[in-house]
């Protein structure tokens, strides 16, 4: 019976507390596995190969932990354990390390986790490329927005309420708002700006309510393509990759699910290795998934079923991987070429509905003179 007691509880929770922390950025990781794969390729033994990374290296956590792996092989560990034993590497990469380790293709193995993390910073850049550019004009218009609400409106408002003419509906709920935004303001925009990226962090960061933001995504015409064909594109390359590789298909889509940041594929893919683990084939996992062709297009499903029953999964998978990410890099084009003119023309009619706001109370008033 385990010990699930209060006490062993804490212990462990301390424990984890105070051990020493490995996480380090995805750069440190590529400098590590880019250096250990070209040293390894050229001869060089292990020893002297993580004396060079550490060495060269300019992160100083990065060089501890290859300090610490070197020790640990010292004292008579195997590199895979002694590199598991600090957990800053993705469970696939530890998995063909791994096999590579034992069959001899340790080598191999090292630039097919070099290529495939290519690939998926690749994918990462093309699906932030296509958002990045109206999150900046989503930023620029709040902060311009807040900036003429906060400094232009109270002045506007002082004119406004000088003039002896009937105000238009637009113009008065602007100087409400401008009232309110004097009135309130240093409360009112620390506080909006609080609850803004408290909401971004929760729908799109916290991993354990982003599948919000991730589903939000999902129905936006054009970034649910991007993303769509960036994890067809990984599902692919990594499957294919790591199953040609000579890692056992169960533990590919142990390592695929895992990398997964979409959690409706995690669901698909831990759909697909169950069934695989029972003895069925993916077209049976396919067939019993109920959103499975949302997911993933029927033709790709049948390139797979059909790659499977001819022994060329490995291929096939590979295949999709090439297909898709030729359609990445046409749709983050058109996604970027059709987001570009549609915010001008969102911000220009915002620019022009604030300027009648202005501009009519003084024609008003320029025509009462007249009549006079």
């Amino acid at each position: 019976m385990s010990d699930s007691s209060p006490q062993s509880n804490s212990t462990s929770f301390w424990a984890k507390l105070n051990a020493p922390s490995t996480r380090v950025s995805a750069k440190d990781r590529a400098f590590f596995l880019e250096n250990l794969s070209t040293l390894i390729k050229s001869g060089m033994p292990m020893t002297a190969t993580l004396q060079a990374i550490q060495k060269e290296s300019k992160s100083a956590k990065m060089k501890a932990i290859v300090a610490k792996i070197q020790g640990e092989i010292d004292s008579g560990m195997s590199f895979t354990d002694a590199l598991g034993k600090y957990n800053f590497l993705p469970t696939y990469s530890m998995s063909l390390i791994k096999a590579g380790e034992k069959s001899g293709r340790f080598s191999q193995n090292l630039q097919v986790i070099v290529e495939q993390q290519t690939k998926d910073a690749q994918f990462g850049a093309k699906l932030r490329g296509a958002m990045i550019y109206p999150v900046i004009v989503l930023v620029v218009a709040v902060v311009v927005g807040l900036g003429l609400s906060w400094f232009v409106l109270p002045k506007l408002t002082t004119v406004f309420e000088g003039m002896n003419v009937a105000l238009p509906f637009t113009t008065r709920a602007l100087i409400a708002f401008g009232k309110f935004i004097t009135k309130y303001g240093a409360l009112v925009i620390p506080g909006f700006l609080l609850f803004f990226f408290t909401l971004l962090y929760f729908c799109f960061i916290y991993p354990k309510t982003r599948f919000i933001g991730q589903r939000f995504i999902m129905h936006l015409p054009g970034f649910r393509q991007v993303v769509f064909e960036s994890e067809m594109a990984r599902f692919g390359y990594l499957l294919g990759t790591l199953f040609g590789a000579g890692l056992p298909i169960l533990d590919s889509l142990t390592a695929l699910k895992e990398s997964s940041s979409y959690q409706d594929y995690r669901n698909l893919y831990g759909h697909l290795k169950d069934g695989v683990e029972e003895g069925f084939t993916f077209e049976h996992g396919f067939e019993t998934y109920r959103n499975s062709d949302h997911l993933i297009p029927p033709s790709v499903q049948q390139v797979i079923t059909t790659g499977e029953k001819s022994g060329n999964l490995a291929e096939a998978l590979k295949n999709v991987g090439v297909v898709y990410e030729a359609k990445i890099e046409i749709t983050s084009n058109n996604l970027s070429a059709l987001l570009e003119p549609v915010l001008l023309v969102v911000i220009f009619v915002g620019v022009m509905g604030l300027a009648l706001s202005v501009i009519q109370p003084v024609y008003g008033l320029l025509g009462g003179l007249d009549q006079k």
